[in-house]
Parts: structure tokens; C-alpha cells; sequence
């Protein structure tokens, strides 16, 4: 059987007229071939008397074969007005991403990769790097932050994933094909600062994070899966954050900090009339400093959707 994603029944559906429900259909019909546990992702609503918004934390990656399309999370995203992600999916343009990272993510011409990190951390840095092909000529003058997210992507390659296998790539995939807007909460721009303010013993401790071998990397992504599909949003969160609570600081930029730039927006959402699927990373969604959090503050009520699976 042909593995499922959302962007691959839409490959399917190209070429030929067909209405949102019968596309979602298509949808829901591949997922039950897929997965025939039981999914029920995190999702919840607040709103009012003309405005709906659904929030629905993601993972990143998942599985190419994991079915996850709940049919009433299918009928929200087949109705939506738009779909907010954390960034849109024009950001990701390599004409975009390209000069902010040989703008930001690049050492001074005096500093190196291996003098910028303890030897042991940079072996491991090294060695993912190397496996994906990588000539250390042309990652010595990375920043930490930028190796380790290029030596994270090479343990996931290694894995088989790819930058598409995203959770919010999969919604953006099938909100492009419905004709629907996927717009973002923040610029590329923005994360990229993100990374820039941190300060070298928080991008060690950031890189020391993203590095980690293909079995250890597939049992941490096997368990957050299962605990997603699950709805058991507190567990997945917490496996997205492992490490981070030893490093409130780098927990704060990373999470928090982006959370509450967000909360205008969403806030905002409710002064437009229509259905808004808001998909964003489940750790930002959860917790003390969450989204979720930061509604209830300002006096809306915010209700989960999903049944945790039991």
C-alpha cells in the first residue's frame, strides 16, 4: 500500500475537479487504510456568537504511514476561513531563508565551529554533519545554532524523514489545494533573531539538545507520536521540551517569549467573523506560559475538543 500524507492525497487529487468534502473523503478514506488506531490529536476552540478559532498543536516530524486525520478535524480545515501557521509557507522560499542564515548564522572570520564548543560536542555535531555529506570547509565558520539544526536534519534524513514530513506542512499542503489562505504568526526573520539573542552557552545547550543518534532520535519520535495520537497533549509536550527544564532561560526564547508575541493575533482573530485553524507546535500551545494560558488570562475561554484516548 502506498504510504499515506496528506500531501500525497493531494498529489492524488491533481488534475481533477473535485469539492472540499469529497477531497477530504479521499482523505479520511487513505487514513483509515493507514492507521486503524484510533487517533485523537490535541485540539481546542475558543470564540464567539461569529468566530470560531481552532488550535491544534503539532509534532514535527511524523511518520509518512501515520494516519492522524480525525473527520471532524478534516470538516473544520474543509470550512476554515484561513489557516495560521507558525510561519507561511512563502518563508520557507530558499530566496528568503538563504541570506538571513549567511546573515545571521555565520561566526566572525576569526572564530571556527570546533573552537566555538567543547570538543566532545562537536564530535558529535562532526559526525552527523559528515554523514549527510557535509565538508567541514563549509560548516567551520557555522554557528552553533545552525550546525545543530543541520546535524539534527541529517539524523532525520538518516531516519528517512524530510522537511515535509511536518505536521504543519501537511495542513499547509492541503489548505493550498483548497483554495484556503495559510498565512503565519511571525517572519522567518523572527526565529532567525530568536536564535541570533541566545547566548553561546545557551546555543551549546541548544545544540547539545538537537544532536543525538538515529536510535535514540527514533525512540524519542515514536514516543511523542504515540502519545499525539493519543491526545495525551502534557506527555507529548514534554518529550518536544526534554531538556528544557534544566534551562529555564533557553525554554523562555525558544517557547514562552514567542508565545506572547503571538497573543495579539490571536486575540485580534476574534474581531474577525469566519473559522480559523490555528496549527502551531503543541510546546507552544501547553503549559504555564502557553497560548492556551495566555487566553485564559485575558479572560477567554478556551475548550479542548478532542477525547484523549484512554
Amino acid at each position: 500500500m502506498q504510504a499515506f500524507t496528506l500531501a500525497g492525497a493531494v498529489g492524488l487529487c491533481h488534475g481533477r475537479r473535485m469539492t472540499r468534502y469529497r477531497f477530504f473523503a479521499l482523505i479520511l478514506a487513505l487514513a483509515a487504510l493507514a492507521n486503524t488506531v484510533r487517533a485523537e490529536p490535541p485540539r481546542w476552540r475558543y470564540g464567539d456568537t461569529d468566530t470560531e478559532v481552532i488550535l491544534f498543536g503539532t509534532i514535527d516530524p511524523i511518520n509518512a504511514n501515520t494516519g492522524w486525520v480525525t473527520d471532524a478535524f478534516a470538516r473544520q480545515i474543509e470550512s476554515a476561513t484561513a489557516i495560521y501557521l507558525e510561519v507561511a509557507p512563502e518563508e520557507a522560499a530558499p530566496d528568503v531563508i538563504g541570506p538571513l542564515l549567511t546573515q545571521y548564522g555565520f561566526l566572525s572570520p576569526r572564530n571556527t565551529l570546533d573552537r566555538s564548543m567543547p570538543a566532545a560536542l562537536y564530535a558529535r555535531v562532526k559526525a552527523a554533519l559528515d554523514a549527510a555529506g557535509h565538508r567541514e570547509a563549509d560548516y567551520s565558520q557555522w554557528r552553533p545554532w545552525l550546525a545543530g539544526i543541520y546535524a539534527r536534519t541529517a539524523t532525520l534524513g538518516q531516519l528517512g524523514y524530510t522537511s515535509a514530513d511536518g505536521v504543519d506542512q501537511q495542513i499547509a499542503s492541503v489548505g493550498t489545494r483548497l483554495g484556503i489562505p495559510v498565512l503565519g504568526l511571525e517572519r522567518f526573520l523572527e526565529q532567525i533573531l530568536v536564535f541570533d539573542s541566545l547566548t553561546l552557552d545557551q546555543e551549546l545547550q541548544l545544540v547539545d539538545g538537537l544532536v543525538e543518534d538515529t536510535t535514540s532520535m527514533r525512540r524519542r519520535i515514536d514516543a511523542m507520536t504515540r502519545a499525539w495520537l493519543a491526545g495525551d497533549a502534557a506527555q507529548a509536550s514534554a518529550i518536544m521540551q526534554r531538556g528544557f527544564a534544566t534551562t529555564p532561560a533557553l525554554k523562555t526564547a525558544i517557547f514562552e517569549t514567542r508565545s506572547q508575541k503571538w497573543l495579539p493575533s490571536l486575540v485580534g482573530l476574534l474581531n474577525r467573523p469566519g473559522r480559523y485553524i490555528v496549527a502551531v507546535g503543541l510546546a507552544n500551545l501547553t503549559g504555564e506560559a502557553g497560548v492556551i494560558a495566555l487566553l485564559e488570562a485575558n479572560d477567554i475561554a478556551v475548550t479542548r475538543l478532542d477525547t484523549p484516548v484512554r
